[in-house]
């Protein structure tokens, strides 16, 4: 399957409404589970990177690090950390660069999740 700018619009829309359930998953107490949530976010990363929009797959994520709660700031930032692990090529430093100045202001939050979230994000 060939992906234009339609697809690419339905994709889009499809992983937006999943993606929220995806990144909660990366949380799950139980280890199968955040590991078919690892799996699935490689999966979207190695396809997005596909069609050359891996940058963005990962801006769909940073949309979590808008969120009310904490929990799912924090998903987000794994999320995040996942997609640059699995694309690094895709990403210019530029974007990189971006995207870890505005993670590194979440250690604002004082919180102890999304801080732990942040120390994972730099181990990446």
């Amino acid at each position: 399957m060939e992906y234009t700018s339609e697809n690419m619009e339905e994709v889009v829309q499809i992983v937006q409404k999943l993606l929220p359930e995806i990144l909660l998953a990366l949380k799950e107490t139980n280890r199968k589970t955040r590991k078919v949530a690892i799996d699935i976010i490689k999966f979207l990363t190695q396809k997005f990177q596909s069609f050359g929009a891996a940058p963005l797959f990962a801006s769909l994520i940073s949309a979590g690090l808008a969120a009310k709660t904490s929990l799912m700031k924090s998903v987000a930032i794994l999320g995040i950390a996942q997609v640059i692990k699995e694309g690094d090529a895709a990403f210019e430093v530029d974007f990189i660069w971006e995207t870890t100045s505005i993670v590194l202001l979440m250690i604002k939050e004082k919180n102890r999740e999304i801080f732990r979230s942040v120390l994972r994000y730099l181990k990446v």
